[in-house]
């Protein structure tokens, strides 16, 4: 397959020398002989938001502090000391995610969280924290927090201002991109656990694939040679068009590479 498209490639760019720079189709023909089949489109979103939330539900600990520009994120249990009495309440980290990026028609098959380990004194590699994901409005809340707290699925610290990555479910990241757009993830653990701790930044690592088939500019139920043709006949700036298949304003590799990895019936 891949040698029959580098034929066809070098044809095209035979047939439309008069369009396309020799240096352009020689960098087609290098693109089409190295690609490979991808299982899927990946994107990186990072995070919209970043809180760090505490409550003891009445008194002492900061009943329902927030802190929306935090230095660090972690969960955990939270102090107050008196001459008397000492109070306990609950900490927990969020983070919140626009899914915009994800088409409507796509289903996400692999999630990945990249974070890093928190520049704090309580900050080291191997403690425990908990990543949980719920459904978000665009605004992370009390009710996400109180919710979110001491759930989802543990996992080590990497060492501080060192970057981590956490493979997660994809079935919460699914409903909230197809309810509302928008994720909560937490950083938290519950009383009595050493806190791990990460930076406030953190990354979104999307695997995404699509039902329909946006490489197929004839709509002819199939990615072929006809549609490579529309893509090279499109080549340069481009407003609004089809053959620019990420819509990045201009119909370039970016667009070749996506109808080489579609080639091929739709699903």
């Amino acid at each position: 397959m891949i040698n029959k498209l580098i034929k066809n490639t070098l044809l095209i760019c035979l047939r439309m020398r008069a369009n396309l720079h020799v240096t352009t189709c020689a960098t087609m023909l290098t693109l089409v002989g190295e690609a490979t089949a991808s299982s899927g489109t990946v994107i990186e979103i990072d995070r919209s938001q970043a809180c760090l939330i505490s409550w003891s539900g009445g008194t002492g600990c900061h009943n329902a502090y927030w802190n929306h520009n935090p230095i660090i994120l972690c969960g955990g249990f939270c102090y107050l000391n008196t001459q008397t009495y000492q109070y306990s309440g609950k900490r927990i980290g969020m983070w919140s995610f626009d899914l915009s990026q994800i088409p409507e028609d796509a289903e996400v098959t692999a999630l990945t969280l990249r974070a890093i380990g928190g520049d704090h004194s309580w900050s080291q590699e191997g403690r425990i924290f908990k990543l949980g994901m719920k459904t978000g409005s665009g605004t992370i809340t009390e009710s996400d927090g109180l919710e979110l707290w001491n759930q989802g699925v543990n996992f080590a610290q990497p060492a501080p201002l060192v970057e981590g990555e956490y493979a997660l479910s994809t079935t919460e990241i699914n409903d909230a991109h197809n309810q509302t757009g928008w994720l909560v993830m937490s950083v938290s653990e519950d009383y009595y656990s050493p806190l791990g701790v990460l930076d406030p930044e953190a990354t979104l690592i999307v695997e995404f694939e699509t039902t329909t088939c946006p490489s197929d500019l004839n709509d002819n139920q199939a990615v072929d040679i006809q549609d490579l043709l529309a893509v090279i006949d499109a080549w340069g700036p481009c407003t609004d068009c089809d053959a620019d298949i990420n819509q990045s304003g201009a119909v370039d590799v970016a667009d070749l590479l996506a109808i080489i990895e579609d080639w091929g019936p739709c699903p």
